[in-house]
């Protein structure tokens, strides 16, 4: 059923054929699904596999402006609290500092 209704999504909306997805059921599992999809493919789909001790350590970077479902999923997932990178906002429109963002890879990176 979710099938289906997902390709009548795709006409309504005028979207190429072959176009697919999955629905959510709410941001909290929306947000989860995409980190632990983040984690594996990180670690090459070995996460689950083996488990997280011994892997690389992930870091995650976000707003400091970010709903608490990404907290959630951070802990659920295995990520670590501590690897959740809180990025200030700027501007009028409270966008991600980008300056501050590159300033936290190239030190993550370090």
């Amino acid at each position: 059923l979710e099938t289906r209704v997902v390709d009548w999504m795709r006409q309504a909306l005028g979207l190429p054929e072959g176009f697919s997805g999955v629905m959510q059921d709410s941001a909290s599992s929306a947000t989860l699904a995409a980190v632990l999809t983040m984690r594996e493919r990180a670690l090459d789909w070995q996460g689950n596999k083996k488990g997280l001790q011994g892997q690389p350590i992930l870091r995650v970077y976000s707003s400091d402006q970010v709903h608490t479902s990404i907290d959630r999923a951070i802990w659920v997932s295995g990520v670590g609290e501590d690897n959740l990178v809180r990025i200030p906002v700027a501007g009028r429109f409270r966008a991600t500092d980008v300056a501050a963002l590159e300033a936290a890879v190239v030190a993550d990176r370090r």
